[in-house]
Parts: C-alpha cells; sequence; structure tokens
C-alpha cells in the first residue's frame, strides 16, 4: 500500500472509503486490518482519533513509526 502499488485499490477502493467517510465524519475511527496504516494515518491528519489494529506486528510498527498525533496502532491476533 504504502509504495502504491496496488492499482485498484488507489483508483477506486481507497477513494471510496475516503468518500464515504468524508460524508459522514466521525470523531473516532476503528480501523481493523490497518496495515501500514494509511487510512488511519489520513484520518488523524483530518482530526479523527484512530485506533489501528492488525495481527502483523511488523506492519503495525510501520504504521506507528510515521504516525502523525491521534493515530495509535495495536497489534492482536
Amino acid at each position: 500500500m504504502r509504495r502504491g502499488e496496488i492499482f485498484s485499490r488507489e483508483r477506486v477502493t481507497n477513494k471510496a472509503i475516503l468518500e464515504a467517510i468524508a460524508r459522514w465524519p466521525p470523531r473516532t475511527l476503528l480501523d481493523l486490518g490497518c496495515g501500514e496504516g494509511w487510512l488511519a494515518h489520513h484520518c488523524a491528519l483530518n482530526g479523527i482519533e484512530v485506533l489501528g489494529i492488525d495481527a502483523v506486528a511488523e506492519l503495525t510498527a510501520i504504521a506507528a513509526d510515521a504516525a502523525p498525533p491521534g493515530a495509535r496502532f495495536q497489534t492482536l491476533s
């Protein structure tokens, strides 16, 4: 995700997710299966408090390393 190598995600899916969130902007968001944290980072930068959860410790570490204020990450299996 971080390198933008999944064309359908970049062109269709990500945009649809962001548009849905923008329609009814939440104050908090739970991002299950957060991976590298692209959604959590985007939402946190837009004032939404986010908890990102993934089962892969390497991915939550990447997400947490670059996390903006308002984004937290946990590894849970």
